[in-house]
């Protein structure tokens, strides 16, 4: 048990002594902090708290919509297998396997509800996922504490905790906010893992095989943070032949490898699986090819004519049950059909036009946080129809007060080059390098305002460590320790500062370049 320091804080003198004692039980980089810096988290943990509350009676009033109906339809078949309702195993998988479209991860991860109470009411749904996502939050702030330093946990409790929105989505059973907070965790171990390669320290293989644990955790929940692992791999054994360690050939590298095959090997299968269900080669989900084609193409196009009309069903189901029909009546891969399907409607694109609609994906991907509020009151039954439009303004000016602060500071932490420090210059690229994998989708699939939840812990990220550069490189404060730019000589290696200097240029470059070029589209 940590023992709290002799001088109680404010905060301690008025919260019961039992709860100071778990507050630093959950958080043990608190016991190295000031006063000063116990009582502002201890305050922002409470207020995140007192807001997670309020968004969580808020959603009571909030039915199950949109992508949320097929994880409630996954998961209850899954829980009522389990619990022996009925249900056979081979319903079970046509069910959460589907169309190929989602992941299982949230699925599986809310089919003890259903397993224990059956058929559960919106409230128990709601008050579940909840649960979920405040101990997801909790795992988050603890492990960017530990290992990216106690600055970057304070500032989760600013952003994303204190956006409405971003509350509001952890009540509801998306992947996306708990994907995202999972990625935060896994760019903090990142980050603790490449500091141990350029000291040369010891790299136990537990804390190799906690990291993979979380990025298979996080796929399964948003099947697209794949690009994550793959990028985070391809990093941390770049660095290693980089640096030219000792020996790199004989312990560093092949425990990379081996935790990569790890993360393969329990992707496997939900991968064999849906590429038996489906008769279709299937890594994650299909959506590639239609998205693509819904997306970029000419939807009078995209079924070979017009798709029929399916009552109550979007275009991308209606695309994806044709390619199904369209494969068994003419014994093709459904896949492939949905290839063919895609270069139909593509073949007049023009590379203006492809970036037109790039840059109107991006618009709805980072520049509209508001823009699924409507969707969160006009359907809440606790929102009178008289106050809907109220609402809807005072959580837009609320929302987008506080995200484009931090959005702000992201990008500006996405432009800044660093010379001296290796450490700055590893924490500098991590963060680059997630960005792209997370801007990859406007490219690719069709984009609009739920996704933001995914990146926002990444935006606190990369605003706090704009601020440390700011601190540490112009105001010239000391840094300590604790913090992430640590002064110190083995951080200042000379060998490996300029290809890391000459990578984060050509991210810069690039990113500037693909930005006008969007931007001028």
């Amino acid at each position: 048990m940590t023992k709290i320091q002799s001088n109680p804080t404010k905060i301690q003198l008025i919260l019961p002594r039992s709860f100071c004692f778990l507050l630093e039980w959950l958080f043990p980089f608190l016991t190295h902090q000031s006063g000063y810096f116990r009582n502002w988290f201890t305050r922002l943990f409470l207020t995140g708290l007192l807001l997670k509350l309020i968004a969580l009676g808020y959603m009571f009033g909030m039915p199950l919509s949109g992508d949320e109906l097929g994880y409630n339809k996954s998961a209850s078949s899954i829980g009522h297998y389990l619990s022996y309702r009925g249900v056979t195993f081979e319903e079970t998988i046509r069910t959460v396997v589907g169309l190929g479209r989602f992941m299982p991860g949230m699925p599986i991860i809310l089919s003890p509800l259903y397993a224990f109470f059956g058929n559960p009411d919106l409230i128990h749904i709601r008050l579940y996922a909840a649960t979920f996502s405040f101990l997801v939050w909790l795992w988050m702030i603890r492990d960017v504490g530990k290992h990216f330093g106690s600055d970057f946990a304070l500032i989760l409790l600013i952003f994303p905790t204190l956006s409405i929105t971003w509350q509001l989505f952890g009540n509801a059973i998306w992947g996306d906010v708990s994907a995202g907070m999972i990625m935060a965790a896994v760019l903090a171990r990142g980050f603790s893992i490449s500091r141990k390669i350029i000291r040369h320290e010891p790299l136990p293989w537990v804390a190799i095989f906690q990291l993979e644990l979380l990025l298979v955790f996080m796929v399964y929940l948003r099947g697209p943070l794949f690009l994550v692992v793959l990028a985070l791999h391809a990093f941390i054994i770049s660095l290693i032949i980089i640096d030219r360690s000792r020996n790199w050939l004989t312990s560093y590298i092949p425990r990379f490898v081996a935790g990569f095959l790890l993360v393969a090997v329990m992707i496997a299968p939900w991968s064999l699986t849906a590429t038996s269900q489906l008769n279709a080669p299937v890594l994650l989900t299909t959506t590639l090819p239609i998205s693509f084609a819904v997306t970029f193409g000419d939807r009078s196009k995209i079924c070979f004519g017009e798709c029929p009309e399916i009552e109550n069903k979007s275009i991308w189901y209606e695309a994806t049950r044709f390619s199904q029909f369209h494969a068994a009546r003419t014994g093709s891969n459904e896949y492939e059909v949905q290839r063919r399907m895609a270069k139909l409607t593509l073949e007049n694109l023009k590379l203006r036009q492809y970036l037109t609609m790039v840059s109107k994906n991006f618009q709805n991907y980072v520049l509209t946080p508001h823009g699924f509020n409507r969707r969160f009151i006009y359907l809440n039954e606790l929102v009178p129809v008289n106050l809907r439009l109220y609402v809807q303004t005072v959580f837009q000016y609320l929302g987008n007060s506080i995200y484009f602060v931090f959005f702000t500071g992201w990008m500006a932490a996405n432009l800044i080059l660093i010379r001296n420090n290796v450490l700055e210059q590893i924490a500098s690229l991590m963060i680059k390098m997630f960005t792209l994998c997370l801007f990859l989708q406007p490219f690719i699939h069709v984009s609009h305002p739920r996704y933001w939840v995914t990146f926002a812990p990444l935006m606190a990220i990369g605003t706090m460590y704009l601020v440390s550069i700011i601190r540490s490189e112009i105001w010239k404060e000391p840094v300590t320790n604790e913090q992430l730019l640590i002064n110190d000589p083995k951080s200042r290696k000379t060998d490996i500062i300029q290809p890391l200097y000459v990578f984060q240029l050509l991210y810069v470059l690039g990113f500037v370049s693909i930005a006008v070029a969007i931007f001028l589209a």
